[in-house]
């Protein structure tokens, strides 16, 4: 959001300087994140007039051009389109910097002619986008006179506006803030755009006809008809504001809607009335509709989008953008006027399926005041009768003004609970007062209905926040308000959340983060389930809560792989949801391993992973819970939607599954364009069980003093032996032994038929004393021992 200084004067008297409004802002909830000043970057451009402009010898497009700039006349080749002999633009001449490039101009040679200057467009000067054609100054504009002098230097403001104050999209929505946090009063000034100075309106019914088939899209649309306008420019003022805030003026009946969308908030559209067939219908598009946009893009519609049509054709897309077959001109004499209240789902859906957004769109889609459209219409009837004169004829109205007001219970008592400090009940409401709420007080809870501009507050704490931001928030300290932990407590540190994803990492895998959102279209390849769409998604794309996290963490696999990394192993934890209501909410954790276990070695000891690997990935999880998963079921009955049907597994506790892992389906690894293998494990963490609590601390863990000792044996076993039992009976053997693994399996004729041998070194740790030979020969003695009575093994001679 830009806006100027002269023109929050408009609104707000007050002697503070340009840095104490941007800090009272910024403490109130705007962010000024620039002031600038425009004065001294204009300065060294100057007025030129255009006295030939002849073709170019060397190029089709370029024009040669002999330019008054006042103390001399000067040669300049041009290539804009909008160039030609009188025309008055913006002069740069050799030395100065233009401001888009940061670069010094200097004279040279352009297609062998002599350049000694360069004719600017309002993108090359930052004044606005446009770039089109060259600025056109006024015919009666001096020579040499400067563009600083020509605009006015006017102090621009420019704020980053966060989603839930489309209030602050308007210049007197920021000023409203300013008066209600003590920084100046309510202007008395009878400014050039006084909106509550309407013009005279006519008393002769118009013959222009409106029809709302869509209440819900446009509950409210005012139409006013002006016959006989004469093409005139915006006043001084206007122009200046616009192109301070890099708006390039175009007519006064453009101008008049572009500035009050940003001076009230409220979109407006100007139609050539002389182009409208019959009377204007607000509906939606039959599907396959098609329209060409101002933009000069052609859009096919849908049904679910809000048009403006007449009996013939589409006249705009309704809060989005207007169409050239009824686009005002230059030849334009009879107009009308559109002020309406569109929904902001539905401006939303459009402009972002369109890809198509605008000053309109990004005002609607955030909320406007539905108030504001009675006298935003006679505004505009204002500026443009003024300087284009014309037969104003009576207002028409279709529909009515929504219901807008929210009348919110408050105990003044709630701003103690929720920030710690006093503030006396007169005190509050007199603040809500600033702020234009209405405030019953009669009885506790009080009644609060915020104003219409106010589409934000919905809740009490939303009141409270109102409250604080105005009193100030350097009335807080640390005496009152809880500071922030400076360090992670113990119990956070072993929270489920935290625990997870510790062990995620220790396993090698890389965390994912997506939005709660997902693709419905896309996880009804992965869930049974309806999908639980929202009724006002950010995009086409993320239009329903997630039931699994499979559809964005493959989103993810997917962009790796294309970018060349293929072997990956990712992990996201968060929230699955069954329900459209509050805690409908289960945690899931969900593990995809992609490509190889290892990167490519000469030693060859990588493979493609499989299913045994996110296996592997949920039974080390459960055992950091404490969970002995190797002692439950594994059923391979109902194979899950995303899965290949034989290579699949779901973990049981009870009846209830625990953990799923499976490779996925083949036809979703083309469907989704994936490379294979990708196999996938879920652990559901509403069926965890929960391990209980010993009563008693446990101890400090101490290192010991002295060295460990290791020792290797192989032992020729059956092959019926698993390892895993070799190793408990191990381990069993001595309470010095704190390890014990595996580091070679052999299997061959000399050894037996039907036998391997199996080598593992123990890892023993002396405690009160260092061990003798004795002692080290008796632990021997006893792992043999035991690994010969638990399995009839020996140990191996050679």
């Amino acid at each position: 959001m830009k806006f100027t200084l002269s023109w929050l004067r408009d609104y707000i008297e007050t002697k503070s300087t340009a840095t104490e409004i941007a800090d009272k802002l910024t403490l109130i909830g705007l962010e000024v994140d620039e002031i600038i000043d425009s004065s001294s970057e204009l300065r060294p451009f100057v007025a030129g007039k255009i006295l030939t402009c002849d073709q170019h010898p060397n190029a089709d497009r370029l024009h040669l051009l002999t330019v008054d700039c006042g103390d001399e006349i000067v040669n300049v080749v041009c290539g804009a389109p909008n160039a030609r002999t009188g025309m008055v633009g913006v002069l740069a001449k050799p030395g100065v910097i233009i401001p888009s490039t940061g670069t010094k101009l200097t004279a040279g040679m352009v297609r062998g002619i002599e350049s000694n200057g360069m004719m600017c467009s309002a993108a090359e000067l930052k004044i606005s986008d446009d770039h089109s054609g060259i600025i056109e100054l006024d015919s009666n504009t001096k020579p040499g006179t400067s563009l600083a002098d020509i605009i006015k230097s006017e102090i621009v403001f420019v704020a980053g506006i966060t989603p839930n104050r489309p209030d602050y999209l308007s210049v007197r929505g920021i000023a409203h803030d300013l008066i209600a946090s003590g920084l100046g009063t309510s202007s008395k000034n009878n400014c050039h755009c006084d909106a509550t100075k309407s013009p005279q309106q006519s008393q002769q019914s118009t013959p222009l006809t409106v029809k709302i088939m869509d209440t819900t899209g446009c509950p409210i649309y005012r139409a006013g008809l002006i016959k006989n306008t004469s093409h005139a420019e915006s006043n001084d003022t206007i122009k200046q504001r616009l192109r301070a805030i890099g708006i390039n003026p175009k007519s006064a009946l453009i101008d008049a809607t572009n500035y009050i969308c940003y001076d009230m908030a409220q979109p407006m559209h100007v139609f050539d009335a002389d182009k409208i067939v019959g009377g204007i219908t607000v509906r939606r598009a039959i599907s396959g509709e098609q329209m060409l946009a101002l933009n000069n893009e052609t859009y096919t519609l849908t049904e679910n989008d809000l048009v403006i049509t007449d009996d013939e054709k589409i006249l705009a897309i309704a809060g989005v953008m207007g169409g050239t077959e009824s686009a005002a001109t230059s030849d334009t004499k009879n107009i009308v006027l559109e002020s309406a209240y569109f929904d902001p789902v539905s401006v939303r859906k459009t402009s972002r399926r369109l890809g198509l957004s605008s000053d309109s769109s990004y005002r609607y889609e955030r909320g406007i005041d539905p108030t504001s459209t009675e006298s935003a219409l006679a505004f505009a009837t204002k500026i443009i009768t003024e300087r284009c004169g014309g037969e104003i004829y009576e207002p028409i109205t279709a529909g009515k003004i929504p219901t807008w007001e929210k009348h919110i219970k408050y105990d003044p008592k709630l701003f103690k609970q929720k920030i710690g400090i006093d503030l006396s009940d007169n005190e509050q409401k007199s603040i809500f007062e600033k702020l234009g709420f209405i405030v019953d007080t009669k009885k506790t809870p009080w009644t609060v209905t915020p104003s219409a501009a106010r589409v934000d507050i919905e809740l009490n704490v939303d009141l409270v926040e109102e409250l604080i931001r105005i009193y100030g928030y350097d009335h807080l300290s640390g005496t009152n308000v809880r500071p922030e932990p400076m360090s992670i407590s113990r119990d956070e540190l072993m929270s489920k959340n935290f625990k997870i994803k510790r062990q995620m990492a220790s396993m090698g895998l890389m965390e994912t983060l997506s939005f709660s959102f997902t693709d419905a279209k896309l996880e009804k390849l992965f869930v049974n389930n309806d999908p639980i769409l929202l009724s006002n998604p950010i995009t086409s794309e993320l239009d329903a809560l997630r039931q699994t996290l499979l559809t964005n963490i493959l989103d993810s696999v997917k962009w790796n792989q294309q970018m060349g990394n293929t072997s990956l192993k990712l992990f996201e934890y968060g929230p699955v949801f069954y329900g459209n209501k509050p805690f409908e909410q289960n945690d899931q954790l969900t593990i995809v391993r992609t490509g190889l276990t290892e990167p490519k070695h000469w030693s060859g000891h990588s493979r493609n992973v499989d299913v045994f690997d996110v296996k592997s990935d949920i039974m080390q999880t459960l055992s950091a819970f404490g969970i002995n998963a190797e002692t439950m079921p594994i059923s391979t009955d109902n194979a899950p939607i995303w899965a290949h049907p034989f290579r699949f597994g779901h973990i049981m506790i009870g009846k209830q599954t625990l953990a799923t892992f499976g490779e996925l389906h083949p036809t979703l690894l083309k469907k989704l364009k994936l490379r294979g293998p990708v196999v996938i494990a879920q652990l559901f963490m509403g069926n965890v069980p929960s391990r209980k609590k010993s009563g008693s601390k446990r101890p400090l863990l101490t290192l010991p003093d002295l060295q460990p000792i290791t020792r290797d044996f192989a032992f020729i076993l059956d092959e019926s032996v698993l390892a895993s039992d070799l190793i408990k009976t191990v381990a069993k053997a001595d309470t010095k032994i704190t390890n014990v693994s595996i580091f070679d399996l052999y299997v061959g004729n000399e050894i037996g038929k039907n036998k391997k041998s199996i080598a593992l070194t123990i890892t023993i740790q002396p405690t009160d004393k260092t061990l003798t030979d004795d002692d080290l020969n008796a632990i021997q003695t006893n792992v043999i021992n035991m690994v010969a009575k638990n399995h009839g093994g020996e140990i191996r001679d050679s």
